[in-house]
C-alpha cells in the first residue's frame, strides 16, 4: 500500500525518520536526502541562512 505520510513537528522527528520535504519547505541543515522527485535526482538547497548566498546549490 506504500508509504504513510503525515504532518509531524520538527521537534517530534527522531533520528532515523524519513521525511518527505515539498517545494519551497524549510527543513534543518542537517537532514540528508536520499532522493528527490526530479528526473535526474537533483535537488536544489537554498543556503542564505547559513551563509548570506542567495543562490540556489545543486545536491546530487
Amino acid at each position: 500500500s506504500g508509504p504513510h505520510w503525515k504532518p509531524t513537528f520538527s521537534e517530534d522527528v527522531c533520528v532515523g525518520y524519513f521525511v518527505k520535504i515539498l517545494d519551497n519547505e524549510s527543513f534543518p541543515a542537517n537532514t540528508l536526502i536520499c532522493a528527490t522527485s526530479g528526473d535526474d535526482n537533483v535537488g536544489f538547497v537554498e543556503t542564505k541562512d547559513l551563509d548570506r548566498e542567495t543562490n540556489l546549490k545543486s545536491k546530487h
